[in-house]
């Protein structure tokens, strides 16, 4: 075979493109994965052990073998940028499985240390993606990032706290399960999840849609909005000072599941907008009466509101709920802006046909995410400035998601549909 320079070239090309770096299993020393290095392969079990940090800089793909994992007893450090995310995902050609184990944090020291920070990191195919059931050296922290199917996202939450913000959950299993410490996700969207919530201390500002249950929470759930689910919201743990406030809860199969935490010390259940869900607005089953006044229904006829709330009327087994009186307004999430922001009203043309208009009239900047009902995103751009036009020639006719957010960090939901020209 005659073997030319051009060959050469081309053959080193490739190499270079396919060149993999073994992360080693012992990580003894401070390191650091560099983007010029990627992408590393994870294999096996990888310990950092303590006080040793590991960094990963903007652009690292990290692709992980199946039953690999790695054991955080030092520090972790992710911290990628907008246009140059970190991305943990699997090194299999099936992305709907899940291969690799996840990462584990063990911090016993119970010393403030930021032992475990991701910024803008990608995290996918993970049967546990992060365990902080012994992690006591935080707080740890997570902003804008991204975790796709996974089996489970978070175990537990670390000490003496964990927070979770701008992050995106799209298509897991469980996203945030258990929290036994102070634990905060917010302005966090939750998309076609088996379960977004299920034992979170406080939740707010988030979106909630197209999940099987979107949230189970336990402590303070504030300012969410909740829609087009299977099951809204189940709450019920015997939780102190339980509060569940300031939510939208609307057009999901079944809204609230509720039972008896309204009768605990401390509890807040008001201005809540339920309504317009297709089996019940409530179902309350515990056997004691409940006091849920001052909620919005979408409507001033008691009786219409009496025939979405199910209790001892249908089932003498349970109490009875008491709804009256009820606001005809209230200050939910979807009407809640900054002062920075409050003069700024989206402007969304909808239906569409090739192009989605969509924007601000002045010219603010704005980030745009399109998804589609099954939560994948199919459309991006960033940064976009005013009104402006996006071709969306390629989409087939249907309903899909936007979610847009603003310069100031204000954002805005919504659905738009496409429709034939």
């Amino acid at each position: 075979m005659k073997f030319t320079v051009s060959s050469l070239v081309v053959l080193l090309f490739y190499s270079a493109i396919y060149a993999q770096s073994t992360i080693p299993s012992s990580i003894t020393s401070n390191k650091t994965l560099t983007k010029a290095g990627s992408p590393y392969k994870l294999t096996g079990k990888v310990v950092v052990f303590q006080d040793v940090t590991l960094t990963i800089e903007p652009g690292v793909v990290i692709l992980c073998d199946t039953l690999s994992s790695i054991e955080v007893r030092g520090t972790l450090t992710a911290i990628g940028a907008q246009r140059d995310s970190i991305k943990f995902k699997t090194s299999g050609a099936n992305l709907t499985s899940y291969f690799w184990q996840g990462i584990k944090v063990l911090g016993t020291d119970q010393i403030p240390k930021n032992q475990v920070t991701m910024k803008y990191v990608k995290f996918s195919n993970s049967k546990l993606g992060i365990d902080l059931d012994f992690a006591y050296d935080g707080p740890y922290v997570f902003e804008k990032c991204e975790f796709s199917n996974n089996y489970i996202v978070f175990s537990d939450a670390g000490a003496p706290e964990t927070r979770i913000s701008e992050t995106n959950f799209l298509n897991n299993g469980v996203c945030l399960r258990y929290c036994q410490f102070d634990c905060i996700v917010d302005r966090s969207n939750f998309i076609g999840n088996k379960t977004g919530i299920d034992g979170w201390k406080k939740t707010t500002n988030c979106y909630f849609t197209d999940n099987e249950l979107a949230m189970r929470p336990y402590g303070i759930a504030t300012n969410n909005i909740i829609v087009n689910n299977v099951i809204g919201a189940e709450v019920g743990q015997n939780a102190v000072n339980k509060i569940f406030t300031n939510n939208v809860v609307e057009n999901n199969q079944k809204g609230i599941n509720a039972s008896g935490f309204m009768n605990f010390q401390g509890t807040q259940f008001f201005d809540n907008q339920i309504c317009n869900n297709t089996d019940y607005d409530i179902k309350w089953t515990s056997n004691r009466n409940a006091n849920i006044m001052n909620n919005c229904w979408c409507s001033q006829d008691s009786t219409n509101i009496r025939s979405k709330i199910l209790d001892g009327h249908q089932d003498n087994q349970y109490g009875l709920v008491k709804f009256i009186p009820f606001k005809t307004t209230c200050n939910t999430a979807s009407s809640v802006h900054s002062s920075k922001t409050a003069y700024k009203k989206i402007r969304v043309v909808n239906p569409f046909t090739d192009n989605l208009n969509i924007g601000f009239e002045n010219q603010t900047q704005f980030t745009l995410l399109l998804y589609d009902l099954k939560g994948q995103i199919i459309f991006s751009e960033m940064p976009a400035q005013g009104m402006s036009r996006f071709s969306m020639d390629h989409l087939s006719p249907g309903v899909y998601l936007y979610i847009v957010e603003d310069e100031f960090g204000e954002v805005y939901r919504g659905k738009v549909t496409k429709v034939n020209p």
